[in-house]
C-alpha cells in the first residue's frame, strides 16, 4: 500500500520536480558506486601486494633462520671430529666430570658458532644405564639444564633412524629439562670416526630468541608470527596464542589466503623451513582505513567531483532546453481547455521541442478543419431531413391523397373497411413519419414507414407497382437514421417505375452475411446510366430527390464509406444496396 501510495505521489510531481529528484538520486548512486567500486579495487590491489609481501618477508625470515639451523648443524658435525668428544664417547669408562671441565676445546669449538648455548655429550651405557648413581652426561651449558633419560631413551630409535641425521624439537621434546625461558634442541648419533660405531647421543641448543631476531625488519602493530615444530606444537608466539588457534585450520592448510571483508582482511601465509621441521606462520589484520592515503583518495575524489559537475550541467541544459519550453508549451496550451483552440506562439529550437510545437498547431490546424467539416456534415444531415420533411409534408401530396381518399368515401361501392384503413395508413404515415425523438430508430420502424408509404401510393396512383418484401426477422433491431429507406424507394416510384409508363416492380430485401446486414432497394424502372450515378453522387441532380444527401447521411452514421453500393441499367433496373454494421 505504501509503495502504490508513493507512485501516485511521484506521478502527479511536475516534470522539474522529478528531474531534481533524479539529479538527487543519481549522484547518490554514483557516490556510492564509486565509493565501493574503489574499496573493492582497492581492496583486491593493495591486499593481494600486501599477500605478497607477507609471503616475500616469510620467506627471507625462513632463510635467515634456516643459516642459523645450519651454522649449529655444522658445529654438531665439527663436533663429531673433535679428539675430546671422540675420546669421551671411545673411552671404556667416561672421563670424570672435573677432566672435561678442565679441557677448553669444547669450549674453543663453541666460540664462533654464538648460535649455540649449550651441548650435551650423552653416552650409551649412560643411556642405557638404570644406575641412579651412574655419571650424569658432559654439559657445556649457558643455564641450569638436565637431561631426561628415560625420554631420550624412548627417542633413540628416531635419531638412530635419521642415520647421522638431526632432529629439532623444542626442548628436545622433552629429553632437556630447563628451568628458565624454553630452547630449541638439535639432536643426532655420535659416530665413531674410524670404524663409525654408534657410540652416544650429541644434543646442542640454541635459545628461541635466534628464531625471534629473524623477525626484527619484519614486525609491525597489524602482524603475529608463530612457529611450529614438525608435530605441528607451537615453539614461539610474537602475539596472542588465542588469536591464532582461531586460525588453526587455515594456517595448517599453508601457503596463503585472504580473509572477505570490506573494511578489514586479514592476511595468512604459512613458510615450511627446509630440512628443519619448523613452519612459521604469519597473520596480517589489513585495515582499508590505516593504509589510505590522500593520493590515493584523490583520484575517486575528483571523479565524484567531475561526476557531479557534469550532472548539475546536464540538469542545467535540460530545465533550459527541455523543462521550461515544456512549460511555457504547456501554459499556452491550457487555453485549449477553455474552448480556444488557438496556435501556440513562442519561440522554439529547432530540436524536438519544436518540432512538438509544430505537431500540435498542425493537430490544432487540422481539428478545425475537421470540426467545419462535422459542422458541414451535421448541417448537411439537417438540411437533408429539412428537405425530406418538406417534400413529405407539401400540401400537393397531401391533398392528392385526401382527395383520393374522399373519392373513395363518396363512391358506393368502395368498402367503409378501405375508406378507414386509408385514412389510418395516412395518420399512421404521418405520425410516425413526424414523430419527435432519436434521431436513430430500428430497422423495423423504417421499414414500416415505408411500407405504408408505398400502400398511399397505390391508393393513389393505383395498380401501377408491386411491392415485394424478403425480410429477415434476426435483422430487425439495428438501428440506423430515421428517413432513410423512404427517399430511397421515393425516387425508385417517381424516377424509375412512373417515368417508364408500365407497371413495375418495387422489391425491399433485408439479409445478414458474414455478420454484415444488407438492405437492398430494388425497382425495375428506366434505370441510369454510369455517368449519370457519378453526376448524381458528386453534383446532386434536382430531379433525383435527396438520393445523394440522403447516402451521404447514411455513410456519416456509419463512419465510413464503403457503405454503399449502387446498381443499375439503363432501361432495365436499378438496385441501391445499404450495408449495416452489425452493432
Amino acid at each position: 500500500m505504501g509503495k502504490k501510495r508513493s507512485k501516485m505521489r511521484f506521478r502527479t510531481l511536475t516534470l522539474k520536480q522529478k528531474l531534481r529528484r533524479l539529479f538527487m538520486v543519481t549522484s547518490i548512486m554514483y557516490i556510492l558506486c564509486t565509493g565501493l567500486l574503489f574499496i573493492f579495487y582497492y581492496q583486491n590491489q593493495i591486499v593481494d601486494n600486501a599477500r605478497k609481501t607477507v609471503v616475500s618477508d616469510l620467506q627471507t625470515i625462513g632463510k635467515t633462520i634456516q643459516t642459523r639451523i645450519n651454522n649449529v648443524n655444522e658445529f654438531m658435525l665439527a663436533m663429531t671430529g673433535n679428539d675430546v668428544a671422540q675420546t669421551y664417547f671411545a673411552s671404556d669408562e667416561a672421563p670424570s666430570s672435573e677432566d672435561m671441565l678442565n679441557n677448553n676445546a669444547i669450549a674453543r669449538m663453541m666460540a664462533p658458532f654464538e648460535e649455540v648455548s649449550s651441548v650435551f655429550l650423552i653416552r650409551f651405557d649412560y643411556l642405557d644405564s638404570d644406575d641412579p648413581n651412574a655419571p650424569e652426561p658432559y654439559s657445556k651449558t649457558s643455564a641450569i639444564m638436565s637431561i631426561d633419560r628415560e625420554v631420550l631413551r624412548e627417542k633413540r630409535p628416531l635419531l638412530e633412524d635419521r642415520l647421522g641425521g638431526y632432529v629439532l624439537w623444542l626442548n628436545g621434546d622433552g629429553i632437556v629439562k630447563t628451568q628458565r625461558a624454553s630452547v630449541m634442541c638439535m639432536l643426532r648419533v655420535f659416530y665413531d670416526a674410524g670404524t663409525q660405531r654408534k657410540l652416544g647421543i650429541i644434543c646442542a641448543t640454541f635459545d628461541l630468541s635466534q628464531l625471534e631476531s629473524a623477525l626484527d625488519n619484519f614486525s609491525g602493530e597489524n602482524r603475529e608470527y608463530i612457529f611450529f615444530d614438525h608435530e605441528g606444537k607451537t615453539i614461539l608466539v610474537t602475539g596472542e596464542v588465542e588469536k591464532f588457534r582461531e586460525y588453526e585450520s587455515v594456517l595448517a592448510a599453508g601457503n596463503s589466503r585472504i580473509t572477505d571483508g570490506l573494511v578489514r582482511r586479514d592476511i595468512y601465509a604459512t613458510y615450511e623451513i627446509p630440512k628443519t621441521g619448523i613452519r612459521v606462520a604469519c597473520i596480517e589484520h589489513y585495515v582499508l582505513w590505516d593504509n589510505l592515503s590522500y593520493k590515493i583518495v584523490l583520484v575517486p575524489l575528483i571523479s565524484v567531483i567531475l561526476m557531479l559537475l557534469s550532472l548539475l550541467m546536464l540538469d542545467m541544459m535540460i530545465r533550459r532546453y527541455v523543462t521550461r519550453p515544456i512549460l511555457k508549451l504547456s501554459d499556452s496550451m491550457q487555453s485549449a481547455k477553455k474552448g480556444w483552440l488557438r496556435r501556440v506562439s513562442m519561440e522554439t529550437n529547432e530540436d524536438e521541442i519544436g518540432m512538438l510545437k509544430e505537431s500540435y498547431n498542425e493537430m490544432l490546424v487540422e481539428m478545425n478543419r475537421l470540426i467545419e467539416e462535422l459542422l458541414d456534415k451535421e448541417k448537411s444531415v439537417r438540411k437533408t431531413e429539412i428537405n425530406i420533411l418538406q417534400q413529405q409534408i407539401k400540401p400537393h401530396f397531401l391533398y392528392n391523397t385526401i382527395e383520393m381518399i374522399a373519392s373513395l368515401a363518396i363512391d358506393d361501392d368502395t368498402p367503409r373497411e378501405q375508406v378507414y384503413d386509408a385514412l389510418e395508413t395516412l395518420g399512421s404515415f404521418y405520425r410516425q413519419f413526424l414523430s419527435k425523438g432519436s434521431n436513430e430508430v430500428p430497422l423495423s420502424t423504417e421499414l414500416e414507414i415505408a411500407k405504408k408509404y408505398l400502400k398511399l401510393q397505390k391508393l393513389r396512383y393505383g395498380d401501377i407497382f408491386t411491392d415485394e418484401y424478403d425480410i429477415a426477422e434476426d435483422c430487425l433491431e439495428r438501428l440506423l437514421p430515421k428517413l432513410t429507406i423512404q427517399p430511397i424507394i421515393e425516387n425508385s416510384l417517381y424516377h424509375g417505375i412512373r417515368k417508364k409508363g408500365g407497371h413495375g416492380l418495387i422489391r425491399i430485401r433485408v439479409y445478414k452475411e458474414n455478420d454484415l446486414v444488407y438492405v437492398e432497394l430494388y425497382d425495375d424502372g428506366v434505370g441510369m446510366s454510369p455517368s449519370k450515378i457519378e453526376r448524381i453522387m458528386t453534383e446532386g441532380e434536382g430531379e433525383h430527390f435527396g438520393l445523394r444527401r440522403t447516402i451521404e447521411r447514411f455513410c456519416y452514421f456509419e463512419e465510413r464509406e464503403d457503405c454503399y453500393k449502387i446498381e443499375s441499367k439503363e432501361g432495365e433496373f436499378t438496385k441501391i444496396t445499404l450495408v449495416l454494421r452489425t452493432k
